[in-house]
């Protein structure tokens, strides 16, 4: 194949990529690409802080909003998640659309927090959050066991704020 300089060999694997019968170098962001320019990339040189965002192809930082550091690419949010951590779906804030932070279904983003159904509002930094109520508890108005607004059936609200077996 022809390099840029004209003289004839096989194709590296890095550096270049392979158009017709020429090997033309790869933008200087990326390791290896797929064509030119910048948003062919399809890995990055093992740089700190760069990182390889397979969305768009190419090399740089992660420090974009709805992106997180996977190793050495920087890969995207669930779209229900502002920002996220570790995992597409571990969300740390949410989409105006999906504003609960779900503390009790793993950090995902929903839109509803079902307070009659044994959950209750908190926040998580200065996120709107959902967590579930203590086990002995219908409903709650926050964590633990005195924070009772409602009990299961055969019990009742005490004094506390926790449940307790009814007397009668």
């Amino acid at each position: 194949y022809l390099y840029p300089s004209g003289t004839c060999g096989a194709c590296p694997t890095t550096g270049f990529y392979l158009s017709g019968s020429n090997c033309p170098a790869c933008d200087a962001s990326c390791l290896t690409c797929s064509g030119p320019g910048t948003t062919a990339c399809t890995s990055c040189p093992a740089t700190a802080g760069v990182y390889f965002k397979p969305s768009a192809g190419t090399c740089g930082s992660c420090s974009t909003a709805g992106f997180y550091i996977s190793g050495s690419s920087c890969l995207q949010c669930n779209s229900n998640c502002a920002t996220c951590t570790g995992s597409a779906t571990n969300c740390v804030t949410c989409n105006p659309s999906t504003n609960y932070l779900r503390l009790d279904m793993g950090n995902v983003c929903d839109p509803t927090c079902p307070t009659a159904s044994g959950k209750y509002q908190t926040t998580q930094g200065i996120q709107i959050a959902c967590n579930s109520c203590d086990p002995s508890c219908a409903t709650c108005t926050g964590a633990g066991t005195t924070a009772c607004s409602s009990c299961l059936p055969g019990h009742i609200v005490s004094p506390t704020g926790s449940c307790v077996l009814n007397p009668t």
